[in-house]
């Protein structure tokens, strides 16, 4: 079939169908739509079978819906309705929530309903939820209306609020007053379910140290945390860049911030003791506390096997936090009775190299740009010079950009099946480092490498294990993905197998580095980086600020263009030897 994707933003659950469909031999095209009048156009030159929608954040117009059919992912349960869908489960409390798959038609959301999926509602970020359940649940829902078109199937089941099943209603979109933090009358479960229903936007309102807030990414402190706690609203302590708020009835972990006001990094998502380091300076030094912190890098030992684990928020890598791993790593590296480190990254994303908010707003952004860089390859240098442990990456989230090219400095690359990975630099300006120049066509073959590099798709795990960037696929449960490949780290490095372990991963580095210096292939990486950040010739300030700020398209990207015209391209070969096999 030619599928057409229509979304608001190529983002990860529209990422997720897109190698879904391609993985599964179907041509599809990728259309960001903004509102032009020129969509029917474009439809009308290379018309598809379908329209999807996975993430849309406008109505579909009629003149689109009454000529093509158009299938819309909406994240609620059955008759939910409204923009808010996922917003409004979590602050209310919703124990299961659900996704469903509707036809368009002239009312929003209320379309034949062609597939449905449910699914236990967990007290995690909406960011979280979004980017596994529902797009898991989302996923099957796909599958689910494939097999009926191609079954013949012509209608869905109208949605029918009298039905018992019929669980969902109509919302308005989540009013602002509705996620605002009232440290004087919300408890804190109350605070923590409006800051999970506006991660990652909008951000739930308040006041913090005198100014205003957009609050991201809490935790509930633990008590011996929270005893210590002063007057309600205040912050009391800080573990890092985490900042402890007293509540009514306890304490409150932000792990970030976007400052409201007129301060030069306001509108920015920043650690949050970043984000009010001015205020922060102007008062009495706050209490350090070693606090259980969601996002802090750290190390566990299982029999002879390492694990570090790298839940940093987005996958993304402050110097420090660079530092810190190298660091972590090194102790494992040095540990005698180690064998095999694996390298777990976070559940929400394995990787996805620098972290660029905080480029953004220093003062300097190509000199932080610059120490970010060198930063993450310490540690990839680090990973490719271990001699005597076998490193495996153990691929349970998305990786992208530095991330997807980190992971590859790895002995042996374990990934989940489902995972997405986006193997490529230039759409932010950047040519990349992380030594990808040595490990990419070492592993996929210099033309493969190329393609991935300038084409700039996201492919699957079964894409990435097909072209050689990854060793073994595990279609598992995302839970039992670690616990497995520790297991197979374990027989990899069992007396019997050890010896001849080592000797392959020296044959393997040998080969890989072709006889050239690893230091050479830094140098070379680093001297076009240093290009991309001081002298922008790769225009990455701009496409950085639009990323840091969350610039809406104007229209598709050029390299979804390409890739939509290479499909037009094909479909209309495939039409030619159709017609000439008729003649």
């Amino acid at each position: 079939m030619h599928i057409f994707l229509l979304c608001s933003a190529f983002n990860g659950l529209s990422q997720r169908f897109f190698v879904e469909l391609t993985d599964a031999g179907h041509q599809v095209t990728v259309e960001v739509f903004t509102g032009d009048d020129a969509l029917e156009q474009r439809l009308a030159a290379n018309p598809p079978d379908i329209i999807v929608a996975p993430f849309l954040k406008r109505a579909i117009p009629d003149c689109i819906w009454q000529r093509f059919r158009c299938f819309i992912l909406h994240p609620g349960i059955v008759g939910d309705r409204g923009p808010s869908s996922l917003d409004w489960a979590i602050l209310e409390g919703w124990h299961e929530w659900g996704v469903t798959l509707l036809e368009a038609n002239a009312v929003m959301d209320a379309g034949d309903i062609w597939a449905t999926r449910t699914f236990p509602l967990p007290p995690l970020a909406k960011s979280r939820i979004y980017r596994h359940l529902v797009t898991d649940a989302a996923v099957a829902c796909l599958w689910e209306l494939i097999a009926k078109l191609q079954q013949g199937q012509q209608h869905g089941d109208p949605l029918d609020y009298d039905r018992a099943t019929t669980r969902g209603r109509e919302r308005a979109a989540l009013p602002i007053s509705a996620r605002t933090l009232d440290w004087q009358c919300d408890p804190t479960d109350l605070l923590l379910r409006k800051i999970r229903a506006s991660d990652s936007l909008p951000g739930a309102p308040t006041q913090l140290a005198g100014v205003p807030v957009r609050v991201f990414n809490a935790w509930q402190a633990e008590a011996t945390v929270a005893s210590r706690r002063g007057h309600v609203g205040e912050i009391f302590a800080r573990d890092g860049d985490a900042l402890c708020v007293a509540t009514l009835d306890g304490a409150l972990w932000i792990g970030h911030l976007r400052r409201s006001d007129k301060h030069a990094c306001a509108q920015v998502k920043l650690p949050a003791a970043v984000a009010l380091r001015d205020e922060l300076a102007a008062c009495a030094s706050l209490p350090v506390l070693d606090a259980q912190h969601p996002n802090k890098p750290w190390l566990e030992t299982r029999g002879r096997v390492a694990i570090l684990h790298f839940p940093l928020l987005n996958g993304a890598f402050t110097v420090r936090d660079s530092q810190n791993l190298t660091a972590l790593f090194a102790r494992a590296a040095g540990d005698s009775s180690v064998d095999a480190i694996v390298l777990a990254g976070g559940d929400d994303f394995w990787s996805n190299g620098i972290e660029l908010n905080s480029v953004h707003v220093a003062a300097n952004p190509a000199e932080e740009g610059w120490a970010s860089i060198n930063a993450i390859d310490d540690f990839a240098e680090a990973i490719l010079t271990c001699r005597d442990k076998l490193v495996i990456s153990a691929v349970n989230a998305n990786a992208g950009a530095g991330g997807a090219m980190l992971m590859l400095a790895a002995d042996r690359v374990f990934m989940r099946a489902g995972v997405v990975i986006n193997p490529h630099y230039k759409t932010m300006g950047l040519h990349g480092s992380e030594f990808w120049t040595l490990t990419l066509p070492w592993r996929a073959d210099a033309e493969a490498a190329v393609a991935l590099s300038e084409n700039c798709l996201p492919i699957s795990a079964r894409q990435a294990a097909a072209l050689g960037l990854v060793d073994s696929v595990l279609d598992i449960p995302r839970e039992a993905f670690l616990e497995t490949v520790v297991s197979h780290a374990s027989a990899m490095i069992a007396p019997a197998a050890l010896p001849d372990s080592h000797k392959a991963k020296a044959r393997a580095q040998e080969a890989m580095r072709r006889g050239r210096p690893l230091d050479a292939y830094r140098r070379e990486e680093l001297s076009r980086m240093r290009g991309n950040f001081f002298a922008d010739d790769l225009h990455f300030s701009s496409r950085r600020t639009a990323f840091v700020i969350k610039q809406p398209p104007c229209q598709t990207p050029e390299h979804l263009q390409r890739h939509n015209a290479a499909v037009a391209a094909h479909l209309a070969g495939l039409r030619r030897d159709k017609s000439e096999e008729e003649v």
